[in-house]
């Protein structure tokens, strides 16, 4: 019986979410920067604007997704040493299995997230430019907003 409820629930999930691509649903005003600022200046930056991210998309002068820095790097790196080191120089490669294509259905974000067990994919365009983050939260959030099909 909870696998009959659950295979209903994941048809419905499905139904609304047919037609809507990643691009849909990449959160607004992602934590993206650019690979040759400080650390210093990125952490102004970031104080700055009052962002609560925990992990920045890096990206080059074109607009490549080249890496992630996460909060907890900076640990690593005296603070009178921020102004001398680059973002780039600390930043942590990508796992592949974690970039999606925006023109890609949401659904199969959604497999890659389980599967990947992990709670947000980076997204680009089919050149390769980064657009932004896909998170978890913010498909369900897509979803409480898409209207329910009517039962026939």
């Amino acid at each position: 019986m909870q696998n009959a409820g659950r295979s209903a629930q994941f048809a419905r999930v499905q139904e609304r979410l047919t037609g809507l691509t990643v691009g849909d649903a990449v959160t607004p005003n992602s934590p993206i920067i650019p690979e040759n600022i400080t650390l210093r200046e990125f952490v102004d930056q970031r104080t700055l604007s009052g962002s609560n991210w925990q992990k920045f998309l890096v990206t080059n002068q074109s607009g490549y997704l080249v890496g992630e820095l996460g909060l907890a790097a900076l640990n690593n790196v005296r603070s009178d040493r921020w102004a001398h080191t680059s973002v780039s120089e600390i930043m942590e490669t990508v796992e592949p299995s974690t970039i999606i294509i925006s023109d890609r259905p949401l659904l199969q974000a959604i497999e890659q997230l389980e599967s990947k067990h992990v709670t947000t994919l980076s997204v680009t365009n089919s050149d390769g430019i980064l657009i932004g983050i896909l998170e978890k939260a913010a498909v369900i959030n897509l979803l409480h907003r898409q209207p329910q099909a009517n039962p026939a």
